[in-house]
Formats: C-alpha cells, sequence, structure tokens
C-alpha cells in the first residue's frame, strides 16, 4: 500500500478548545471565597490555595499524600503524580 492509498482512509478530527487562565484578582476571588468560619471552609481555602500556589491539577492534589509534602526544607516542595508513572516535584512558594 502506497501513500496514495492512505488518503482514502477517514482522518480523525479533534476540537481542541483553547484555555485561557485566571487572572490574579480571579484566583483572590475564588480563594475568598469559602467561609473561613467553619471547618469546610478552612479546608476549601486550604485546597484552592495549594492549586493556585502550585499550578496542580485537582485529582493531583487529590493524590497527594503527608509524606509527599516536604515542609521542612528551606524550599518546600510536593511530590505530584499524574497519571499513570507520571510523577513530578512542585516547590511550594511561601505565601501559599
Amino acid at each position: 500500500m502506497g501513500i496514495a492509498n492512505a488518503s482514502r482512509y477517514p482522518v480523525k478530527r479533534s476540537h481542541i478548545g483553547i484555555m485561557h487562565h485566571l487572572s490574579r484578582r480571579e484566583v483572590d476571588a475564588l480563594i475568598d471565597a469559602p467561609d473561613q468560619q467553619t471547618p469546610r471552609g478552612r479546608r476549601d481555602r486550604a485546597l484552592l490555595l495549594f492549586l493556585a500556589g502550585t499550578g496542580a491539577r485537582v485529582s493531583e492534589a487529590l493524590g497527594a499524600n503527608a509524606c509527599d509534602i516536604q515542609l521542612d526544607r528551606p524550599r518546600p516542595k510536593v511530590l505530584l503524580r499524574g497519571k499513570g508513572p507520571k510523577e513530578r516535584v512542585v516547590p511550594i512558594p511561601d505565601d501559599s
């Protein structure tokens, strides 16, 4: 089969959307939204701070264990696990 015959097969078309980032004001509004007077609100705010500070995906953040977070170093960091065997170490900023 030559290249000319390859054109007979349909090409899979997919739509790739454009990803937009949030402005600093939008991120701050999200972080300030949970009610900090309740345990759930404090938990939600901590998770939002973690997501915003590290750039972690929600699945990566929820999959992190206490042993994956290293706070006792000059530069705190966290081990994040993605799909399959993918892992990455991400610094945790001081302001998180």
